[in-house]
């Protein structure tokens, strides 16, 4: 009996004790840790909302060299004009040194079959399969009307496109810019799609129909039946292609890419615009090939024909090309109007944005002296009504730091992934926000790290702001999500109004690969007076704040 009067005794000491460590251990985790994210609800509680700076910043001409996809045809955007889009890429053999047998007999013998270029677009991921073996696609990455038509050139490339500057004595790499068409296009050669079937040039369409490639049965061998993906698949000249393949000249060339891309410094792609007509194409060039298909005796005593091929890819330095004419009102956008933010992609416009020194110390003080935790901050962009008639969105935007110019915490922490295009790192955000019609409303983009990451620091907002640790934010379209890349602007941007440019701000040099690679843009209500206070940019957090 003493001994079960002794161990209830102990059991509510300890229990006692517990608690009580318990309690002051979670009072401890309070006060010290004010920024940490408490669950993923909001505990019902409405946000609190800040006020920002933003403005409009047009890029300039852009380098755009060696991107991921690459923009192909003319697009008019109902907002921001017409774009028209040309490429160059370089080529390189797939094989090096093919043995090419320079002896009468072969050569006499020797004829090309076909030369075929073969590009495939970007398709939907939902492929049916028909009941006959072929297929059914939808093409993904089609701006403007995919009925339409435009005139396509593919020219040889004479102008080579250097990997290193000559300028840095070779220490850095060579860029190529969006404005330099006109070099590219005065130094074209031939044009390699002269094929009869004006389908492959002067009425060129971005078809999403397969191609069925048939053999003949011959003896016992039965007939096949190929299909091959939706894609630019054009006849390209014969002639030329047996100059640059087989010729005494052609040992040297063929013995290794170096030589090969000074003997064919790559393609050309020249799209002009049709009438009214008016398509594009966001593609892959690099997944593209150029096949010879040839054939030649077996040997100089035996007259028995061989089929051949040698294949070039579409591989090395690329640049895509934009002649903007924006008969929209973009120009508007950027003469100081602080009640609209406009992003642009190619060489277009991104915001810059500004958090207050007065907010963050704001936000700082609910944090270290009222111990107010952070369960989650966002940044909150609604779409203006010059938007209602645009025929497409960007699907998402990116928020990044300009002075580092590197993507914000919350980016770099977010691991979602995503089978669908472009929807990885859905926590960041991002991605557009629609109504019942399909038309966009919003774009919310996560800054809980960010934010957390400043106001827990042990210096004043002055002391980070003056030693760059924070500084102004940049948001731009964006085409894909897993590209942090930036690129650099050809000259330096004369910006007035609240940002003044100077050296010391390098990052203003710079803006997103990912504005680039994206033929859109969007218009986003501001800041300026004239905003109903409901649609201003707006950083919002939820708090949970003591009793």
């Amino acid at each position: 009996m003493n001994i079960t009067m002794m161990n209830t005794k102990f059991l509510k000491t300890l229990l006692f004790l517990t608690i009580t460590s318990f309690l002051i251990s979670c009072d401890k985790d309070y006060t010290s840790t004010g920024t940490d994210l408490v669950g993923d609800g909001h505990y019902a509680f409405e946000p609190t909302s800040y006020s920002i700076q933003a403005a409009t910043r047009k890029t300039g001409i852009m380098a755009s060299n060696n991107l991921e996809t690459n923009a192909l045809g003319v697009y008019k955007n109902t907002v921001f004009g017409t774009t028209t889009a040309n490429f160059v890429s370089q080529a390189q053999l797939a094989s090096v040194a093919p043995t090419i047998d320079l002896t009468t007999e072969i050569v006499n013998s020797r004829a090309i079959d076909s030369v075929v270029l073969y590009i495939p677009y970007f398709v939907n991921s939902t492929v049916v399969t028909n009941t006959d073996g072929s297929h059914t696609y939808t093409l993904d990455s089609i701006y403007g009307d995919k009925s339409h038509k435009i005139d396509l050139g593919v020219y040889e490339n004479k102008y080579f496109l250097a990997e290193k500057s000559i300028s840095t004595n070779l220490q850095e790499k060579q860029d190529f810019y969006t404005d330099q068409d006109p070099i590219f296009d005065s130094n074209k050669g031939i044009k390699l799609n002269d094929d009869t079937n004006t389908n492959e040039n002067t009425q060129f369409q971005f078809s999403e129909k397969e191609y069925k490639l048939t053999t003949a049965a011959v003896g016992t061998t039965a007939a096949t039946t190929t299909y091959i993906a939706p894609g630019m698949r054009l006849h390209l000249n014969k002639a030329f292609f047996n100059s640059l393949l087989f010729q005494a000249s052609s040992t040297t060339n063929l013995a290794n890419n170096v030589n090969f891309m000074q003997a064919f410094k790559g393609l050309y792609f020249k799209s002009q615009q049709l009438g009214t007509n008016q398509v594009m194409a966001l593609m892959n060039f690099a997944k593209g090939n150029i096949t010879t298909y040839y054939h030649e005796a077996t040997s100089t005593t035996d007259a028995t024909k061989l089929n051949k091929s040698i294949v070039i890819n579409l591989t090395g330095n690329t640049v895509n090309l934009f002649d903007e004419t924006n008969t929209g009102s973009l120009g508007s956008y950027l003469d100081g109007d602080s009640d609209k933010l406009v992003l642009k992609g190619h060489s277009g416009a991104v915001a810059y944005l500004d958090i207050s020194d007065a907010t963050l110390t704001e936000i700082q003080n609910n944090v270290k002296n009222k111990h107010w935790l952070i369960n989650e901050a966002n940044l909150v962009f609604n779409i203006h009504t010059d938007m209602a008639n645009a025929d497409k969105e960007p699907n998402r935007i990116y928020l990044y730091d300009v002075n580092s110019k590197r993507p914000i915490a919350d980016y770099s922490s977010d691991i979602t992934t995503s089978n669908i295009t472009n929807y990885a790192k859905s926590v960041y955000g991002g991605i557009i926000k629609k109504d019942a019609n399909g038309k966009g409303l919003s774009y919310k983009i996560r800054v809980t790290n960010y934010i957390k990451n400043i106001v827990k620091n042990d210096s004043t907002i002055a002391q980070l702001r003056n030693s760059k640790t924070i500084g102004k934010l940049g948001l731009s379209v964006c085409q894909a999500i897993a590209n942090s890349s930036m690129n650099k602007v050809k000259s330096v941007p004369a910006y007035s109004s609240w940002l003044v440019a100077t050296p010391a701000e390098r990052g203003l040099y710079y803006f997103p690969k990912n504005s680039v690679m994206n033929p859109l843009g969007t218009v986003l209500w501001g800041t300026g007076t004239n905003v109903a206070e409901d649609k201003k940019v707006k950083l919002q957090i939820y708090y949970t704040k003591p009793e």
